[in-house]
């Protein structure tokens, strides 16, 4: 019962003080000087206790007001634990419920793949085939492998400047590699941290958009621009589908193939899902290569812009996986 309660309380009982003053009156409580003689406490007899409660128990009963404000304030402590306030949340919880990460399914992580492959073919495609570089330089963004070669013979033949251009590749791929790793330091299998494929995807969108505008440079940065791109986009696809979805890279992908179809004719079909998954993967960075020629020769520098708005796109799609 609180103050205001009580207050109430207090004042329908003195409104009622003619009942309580008969009680006293017909009632006369031990004196200091009888309790010292009676070697009893300060505290009134048993018996006139009694009677000070049956009183007391009397007036209220008489009194409707009194009677009014105990019902509601019985009824306002049923109410208050029945709803009674929620315990806050633990820091524990609250991390959990604002941790941006997805789970996404093997179907869900293919289709982004087959999507990226696609990409990852039309910009290697007009990377290697040499439309948008002012001197005609061939190469590839998707993979360095030749790359790697290329740097070596050129050093061996002491073409310095043909050494430095593979070298800038190798290291741009790293780079984009790089990037990936470090925003998405411990990834998950199939688990999609939000934030840090979007961040990715957006870093990538500027990449390829540098790429195009600087695709006429006679510097060829466009191609370092677009190499640094693809290793970003082959680390994250990889490391968040257990090496799956390779979206850029198909030299490996083209031994498991082989080696997979080899288990199959021995009867072996364990890893039957996953020639699907790298045949629509190689079929999509196929077509990619296919259509890319014809791209570039109608639009020019402008696929690489159509791959910086793809990577937007991406980027403000995961958040509604």
């Amino acid at each position: 019962m609180n103050y205001l309660t009580l207050f109430l309380a207090l004042s329908c009982l003195i409104g009622n003080v003619s009942g309580i003053s008969d009680f006293f009156q017909s009632t006369k409580l031990p004196t200091r000087d009888d309790q010292q003689t009676a070697g009893t406490s300060s505290v009134p007899d048993a018996k006139a206790k009694g009677r000070l409660l049956s009183t007391t128990s009397s007036v209220i009963k008489k009194a409707p007001g009194i009677q009014a404000i105990l019902r509601s304030s019985r009824a306002g402590s049923r109410r208050g634990r029945r709803f009674a306030p929620v315990p806050e949340p633990s820091l524990e919880q609250v991390s959990k419920s604002t941790t941006a990460t997805r789970t996404i399914g093997t179907k869900t992580a293919v289709t982004f793949g087959v999507l990226l492959a696609l990409n990852s073919g039309i910009v290697n495609g007009v990377c290697l085939s040499g439309l948008l570089s002012a001197d005609g330089t061939r190469q590839s963004s998707a993979a360095v492998t030749g790359a790697w070669t290329n740097s070596a013979l050129a050093a061996a033949s002491s073409k310095y400047d043909v050494f430095m251009f593979n070298t800038k590749c190798i290291l741009s791929y790293i780079t984009g590699s790089f990037i990936s790793g470090f925003l998405n330091p411990h990834p998950k299998p199939f688990e999609v941290s939000v934030g840090s494929m979007q961040t990715a995807f957006l870093v990538g969108s500027m990449l390829m958009y540098g790429s195009s505008v600087l695709s006429e440079e006679p510097d060829k940065v466009f191609i370092f621009l677009a190499t640094m791109a693809s290793g970003i986009q082959n680390s994250l696809s990889s490391t968040t589908t257990a090496n799956l979805v390779r979206s850029a890279h198909y030299s490996g992908m083209t031994s498991d193939m082989g080696t997979f179809l080899g288990q199959i004719v021995r009867g072996n079909f364990e890893n039957l899902i996953k020639l699907k998954t790298f045949l629509s993967l190689c079929t999509a960075f196929w077509t990619g290569g296919y259509a890319s020629y014809s791209l570039a020769k109608n639009y020019g520098k402008h696929v690489l812009m159509f791959s910086s708005i793809f990577y937007l796109v991406l980027a403000l799609a995961v958040g509604n996986l």
